[in-house]
């Protein structure tokens, strides 16, 4: 292994491992992040009758329904909670409610728990969005569909900090 990139081993040599060398090497592959994660492939995502697309570079994780959260008092109306994500609490948002500017209206009848969940990344952190349905992108039409994750996410992140608005 040359400290950087740990050797991939094929399946038979994994099983000649010790527990100790197998977990050794377990830890290595899980603390791999390659310098650029697909720059120019996308999730294109349905938001209640809209879609946008989102980076794949932002993402932690895409994780199937059922979501079990939990409410969040006087939060705003497009953060319907927070979650345990691998261990950590992270906030939710309902991202057709927050993109349609906190109005109801959305064409959504799918509920947040029945919603597939894009765990995004900001600044190192998680942050959960509830989206109705997914499929990979791979070639951008549009710069319209394509989301400013990092300004949005800040964006998000300055809101649920400042409290709800009266």
């Amino acid at each position: 292994m040359n400290g950087i990139w740990p050797e991939i081993l094929q399946v038979e040599t994994l099983g000649l491992l010790s527990d100790e060398d197998f977990w050794n090497y377990a830890q290595q592959i899980a603390h791999i992040v390659p310098p650029e994660i697909h720059p120019n492939e996308y999730l294109r995502c349905e938001l209640g009758g809209s879609y946008c697309l989102f980076p794949l570079s932002a993402l932690y994780e895409v994780v199937s329904p059922p979501h079990r959260f939990t409410l969040f008092p006087a939060a705003p109306i497009w953060m319907p909670g927070i979650l345990v994500w691998r261990g950590e609490t992270i906030a939710v948002i309902d991202l057709a409610m927050y993109l349609s500017h906190n109005v109801r209206e959305t064409n959504s009848v799918q509920s947040p728990a029945e919603s597939i969940l894009l765990v995004a990344n900001y600044a190192s952190l998680p942050i959960g969005l509830f989206v109705s349905a997914i499929e990979l992108a791979t070639t951008v039409v549009s710069e319209e569909e394509q989301l400013d994750v990092a300004a949005m996410l800040d964006e998000i992140v300055q809101q649920i900090r400042n409290g709800p608005r009266s």
